[in-house]
């Protein structure tokens, strides 16, 4: 299974949300809002704003949890939906499915050796938030704002960062 990729997505390991955070799940759940969707192995919650993005993982990080360290990502990663990985990250695939209206749907996948991984190649197989509609996907390319400041240390450009989309 996978989950969304929509917006600015932050995406984040859920053994190390049970293993790591202060207050585990329950206080994850206080913190995520109606974006959060998971498919048992990572939870995504997502974001219009750069700064939304950046409040959210300083409070990860206070709770427990390492984003990143040394340029990759360690607990959490946040994926864009326009560029992609904004850093580099071992534990996640990304890639994009179509939905049965035509609209192309990005999903993160977790990669690691605990568990197989399953090509996604259909959009059944992506989990999403409550009362998402495909509107929502088809509607970001216009609300997200760009500005030098999208992700610090980073600069995006048309092609994505750290993970080509996979089709």
């Amino acid at each position: 299974m996978a989950v969304l990729v929509e917006a600015r997505s932050v995406i984040v390991r859920r053994d190390a949300i049970d293993e790591r955070l202060e207050g585990g799940w329950e206080r994850f759940l206080n913190l995520a809002g109606r974006t959060l969707c998971t498919d048992g192995h990572l939870a995504r919650v997502g974001f219009l704003h750069p700064t939304q993005v950046r409040h959210f993982n300083q409070d990860l990080q206070q709770l427990g949890l390492t984003v990143a360290t040394e340029g990759r990502f360690i607990h959490a990663a946040v994926v864009d939906q326009m560029y992609g990985l904004t850093l580099p990250c071992d534990w996640l695939e990304i890639g994009r499915v179509p939905h049965e209206d035509g609209t192309e749907i990005g999903y993160a996948q977790l990669v690691d050796a605990r568990h197989p991984r399953t090509p996604v190649t259909s959009f059944q197989q992506v989990a999403v938030h409550e009362g998402w509609t495909t509107e929502f996907t088809r509607g970001m390319t216009l609300q997200m704002p760009e500005s030098e400041d999208h992700f610090p240390g980073i600069h995006l450009t048309s092609e994505p960062p750290h993970g080509r989309w996979r089709s």
